[in-house]
């Protein structure tokens, strides 16, 4: 599992719609696809029901809500952490 799908399903979940994830993550809606598709194959169950127009969620992808959110905002903590401790030398962070 990467980041990357984590942050694909929950730009999904957040506008239920894979072109305002694509565009909220600024790659293609294809990518989006992909990643989303691929994190359901590693689970090995889907996380979104897809129909013509409208995306919901299966019960699985609710209950990964959460835990995915926390994923995310850990990784963000770590990288708020990590320029602080060395803002002097890496401009990146400032």
């Amino acid at each position: 599992m990467r980041l990357r799908q984590v942050e694909a399903f929950l730009a999904v979940v957040n506008g239920l719609h894979y072109g305002k994830a694509a565009r909220q993550l600024y790659v293609s809606t294809s990518t989006v696809s992909r990643l989303v598709n691929q994190l359901e194959r590693e689970l090995g169950a889907p996380l979104l029901d897809r129909t013509r127009g409208e995306v919901r969620l299966t019960p699985l992808g609710q209950e990964l809500i959460e835990p995915a959110g926390r994923v995310l905002a850990a990784v963000a903590a770590f990288d708020s952490a990590a320029c602080a401790a060395v803002a002097a030398s890496a401009p990146r962070c400032e």
